[in-house]
């Protein structure tokens, strides 16, 4: 080869690899946007998720507060209809109790007083006869 084929050979090499590392370079740049860009598309869908998980999230919290309030509410309604219930239902029961207690104090008066009559029969139907016997022996 010559020193002319030879120079021209370099120049055609070095435009080559000028050429190819233009390309490459192209190249880079265009997936490095590429790149970029999903890493933009991806960064704002993580956001957007992220938004309407927080947003489901809060809905679902708040829903459950009001149920929560709710029966919370309820339990203490029931509770005070129960408390009321029960102090009736004692007061009731003081009141029955109080109606057997006179009813036992009245039948025991009854009882007492027909055993006081029934002694003092009992004592008047001895006198009587020890009465009966004095006269028999005074006479």
């Amino acid at each position: 080869m010559s020193a002319i084929n030879q120079v021209q050979y370099q120049r055609f090499q070095e435009a080559e690899q000028q050429r190819f590392a233009r390309k490459m370079q192209e190249l880079r740049q265009e997936h490095s946007r590429e790149h970029q860009g999903r890493i933009r598309d991806h960064e704002q869908r993580l956001t957007q998720i992220d938004r309407e998980y927080e947003t489901k999230f809060s809905t679902k919290e708040s829903q459950l507060e009001r149920k929560l309030i709710e029966m919370r509410k309820n339990h203490q309604r029931v509770l005070e209809e129960e408390r009321t219930r029960l102090s009736q239902e004692r007061e009731n029961l003081k009141a029955a109790h109080e109606d057997q207690v006179a009813q036992m104090r009245n039948n025991h008066e009854i009882r007492v007083t027909e055993i006081n009559d029934s002694h003092q029969r009992t004592l008047d139907q001895a006198r009587e006869r020890f009465m009966k016997e004095k006269l028999k022996w005074e006479a």
